[in-house]
């Protein structure tokens, strides 16, 4: 379990350093361009099962096991970036502002496609409700609930990937 809680912690920190480059290149970490870095939490998931099974046991490597190493893996990653996401718009809150901005632009894109007519008339309603509700607890609380739900899926996937089956055959009784 060491090595899932080391892996999730380091996972944590670049997710961070990703989206603290993006602040200073002048986009919001919080929207869009934070896919850039959706590679990291399946490899952090990944890496716990694969470098937490000891070295003396090959087989069997359950499901249940491995689903645990990939998920701590993934709580520590989730609890690390989200923490480190409050302190950062905490610190800076124009963070928020860079997040409804990008918002608005792409509302404005929305309203201006095909889906026009489907829509509200009034998009101003929205943005002042979202612009209301993004206070930097809930909005640290949205990326923790997005890798978390991400990582639980993954370690479902990685744990059907990593488990191993005894490679006993069935006795044969020939009489």
């Amino acid at each position: 379990m060491k090595t899932s809680f080391n892996v999730g912690f380091v996972a944590g920190w670049i997710l961070f350093s990703g989206a603290l480059l993006l602040y200073l290149f002048g986009r919001s970490p919080l929207w869009k361009f934070r896919y850039i870095t959706f590679w990291i939490p399946p490899l952090a998931v990944a890496l716990s099962i694969a470098l937490g099974r000891p070295a003396h046991r090959e087989l069997p490597y359950p499901f249940g096991v491995a689903f645990r190493k990939g998920l701590l893996a993934a709580f520590v990653l989730a609890s690390t970036k989200a923490m480190l996401i409050y302190l950062l718009i905490f610190f800076r809150p124009q963070i928020i502002e860079m997040h409804m901005e990008e918002i608005r632009q792409d509302l404005a894109l929305v309203y201006q496609g095909p889906l026009a007519s489907s829509l509200p008339t009034d998009p101003a309603d929205f943005l002042n409700q979202l612009k209301r509700d993004a206070t930097p607890l809930r909005l640290a609380f949205a990326e923790f609930q997005m890798n978390l739900m991400a990582g639980l899926v993954l370690s479902v996937i990685f744990g059907f990937i990593f488990q191993r089956k005894s490679r006993r055959l069935p006795s044969h009784d020939p009489s």
